[in-house]
């Protein structure tokens, strides 16, 4: 493979993402009722916040592993300072709310392969 971030993994006739370029290695999720009916001791953020830990432990990473991130719905700052991120280099941060994760996870993908 090639040293270049991205460029194996880009077909070079499409310019689109081959098959195996990008995976997801981890998953975390929270209880989506808290949302409907807000708890007054956790907010959106704690819960993405628990959401980013048990995503970790099951990718087997840490904190100091991630090098971007991308909020839906939440300040991206905000969220950083509470995960305990410091120094990332890539950010981005949707205003709307479910319907742009699609979005999100594609954009996602295309900044990891072009080494953004």
């Amino acid at each position: 493979m090639s040293r270049n971030p991205g460029t194996d993994r880009i077909d070079p006739s499409t310019r689109a993402l081959t098959r195996d370029a990008i995976a997801i290695v981890g998953l975390g999720a929270t209880e989506h009722e808290k949302l409907r009916t807000p708890d007054p001791y956790r907010s959106s953020i704690d819960l993405g916040v628990q959401a980013l830990g048990t995503a970790l432990v099951d990718a087997g990473l840490k904190t100091h592993d991630i090098d971007g991130l991308m909020t839906v719905a939440l300040p991206y700052d905000a969220f950083a300072q509470r995960a305990g991120l410091e120094m990332i280099p890539y950010v981005m941060q949707y205003e709307g709310g479910g319907r742009w994760l699609g979005g999100a996870l594609n954009h996602a993908a295309q900044a990891i392969v072009t080494g953004a």
